[in-house]
């Protein structure tokens, strides 16, 4: 039964989204796709990935390439671009939400500036965390973004409270979880097998932790021959950031001579990954700090979509990760870079099965609870709903 309003009485969001949609990017397509009460047009800059996210409304413009030169002139002075202020006006756009703090300074506030329409904004994680630290200039444009925003989104309370040290009135500060689809994402109890199959899966960023996740895995592997990793994630071409990262995964590959129970699959399309999830019996997680900052800010989406599938998770007491994972409960939480507690709690979930279903269990009931796509989809619409009653 599909219980949307019909399209000709739905207000229209308008989703400022700077590349729609980038492959890590699916938490932000619910937000986009499955509204009910409301409908999305999209404003980007670039396009890819249609084929796994589609989306019936899309308004595409850059000032590189959009024809004339009035957007490039408009763009560097007023911070908009004219294809995308007509776009507003022809979709009968009540409201902008913009994703990602960096988005609504750039592209979202000056849009609502010139429509006058209400703005929300999303924030996701080094928006809120790295570029404060290590662009102090973003600080003083938080703070016009703050003043002209109509309301912040963040996914838990820990991001919540950064946003709020950032200078963001409390008032307009809200939590928000992240949804994920319940039923695209099926519970399925794993069968223990021969072996026990570990996954980690993220770009290799400082902040993600893979080498700590690598270690704790070839400590537990010298002792246990019936146990694998599985590593989804990459460097970015280009990056030397990124590439340090490799480095020390692949080092310590090396120092433990672990290269044939270790499996790098790069990285996989979204649709890929999510078949890879039933594969695994334990999903592996450390998030840290990185030294310039870099932060979940909220928590990787893939934990949630891992407890969803029926995964107890290994993680860390990250950001806003431990409102998802319950340590001793869904999985197990340990301090940051504690390689050593990380190794003594995949030696648990390895050695019992059904601890391990247990975890799970409890994991999807509390996803299904707290963040199912269709629960957050009818939270974000009220708030939506709330802004427009307000104005």
């Amino acid at each position: 039964m599909n219980d949307a309003v019909p399209a000709p009485s739905r207000p229209v969001v308008a989703h400022v989204i700077s590349a729609y949609l980038f492959g890590t990017g699916s938490w932000i397509y619910p937000q986009v796709a499955r509204l009910k009460r409301f409908r999305s047009t999209v404003l980007a800059v670039r396009v890819e990935n249609l084929d796994v996210f589609p989306i019936d409304s899309l308004h595409v413009a850059s000032p590189r390439w959009a024809p004339g030169p009035l957007n490039s002139v408009m763009y560097r002075i007023a911070g908009y671009l004219p294809a995308h202020r007509r776009a507003l006006r022809r979709e009968g756009a009540k409201l902008i939400h913009a994703h990602f703090g960096t988005t609504g300074y750039q592209e979202g506030l000056p849009l609502a500036r010139a429509s006058g329409l209400p703005l929300v904004t999303s924030f996701y994680g080094m928006d809120a965390t790295r570029l404060p630290k290590t662009q102090p200039r973003w600080r003083a444009r938080y703070q016009r973004l703050f003043a002209r925003g109509s309301l912040f989104l963040a996914e838990g309370q820990a991001m919540r409270s950064t946003l709020i040290a950032l200078g963001c009135p409390p008032n307009k500060a809200v939590v928000q979880h992240l949804g994920v689809d319940v039923d695209r994402i099926a519970y399925r109890e794993r069968t223990p097998g021969e072996r026990v199959r570990v996954l980690v899966a993220g770009t290799f960023t400082e902040k993600k932790g893979i080498e700590y996740a690598v270690e704790a895995f070839a400590r537990v592997a010298q002792e246990r021959s019936d146990i694998d990793l599985t590593v989804v994630g990459d460097a970015h071409a280009g990056s030397p950031a990124h590439a340090v990262v490799k480095q020390r995964i692949m080092d310590v590959v090396r120092e433990y001579d672990i290269a044939r129970r270790v499996r790098f699959t790069g990285m996989l399309p979204y649709p890929t990954l999510l078949n890879l999830l039933y594969e695994h019996d334990v999903f592996l997680a450390p998030s840290v700090t990185a030294a310039d900052g870099d932060a979940e800010g909220g928590a990787p989406v893939i934990i949630i979509e891992a407890l969803a599938s029926g995964m107890p998770v290994l993680t860390t007491r990250h950001c806003d990760i431990p409102e998802i994972v319950h340590d001793g409960v869904s999985g197990f939480t340990v301090a940051e870079r504690d390689v050593s507690a990380l190794a003594d709690r995949l030696r648990e979930l390895a050695a019992s099965p059904e601890l391990r279903t247990g975890m799970a269990r409890a994991g999807r009931m509390h996803v299904e609870s707290e963040y199912s796509v269709c629960r957050q989809v009818d939270r974000l619409e009220a708030l939506y709903a709330g802004l427009l009653n307000a104005s």
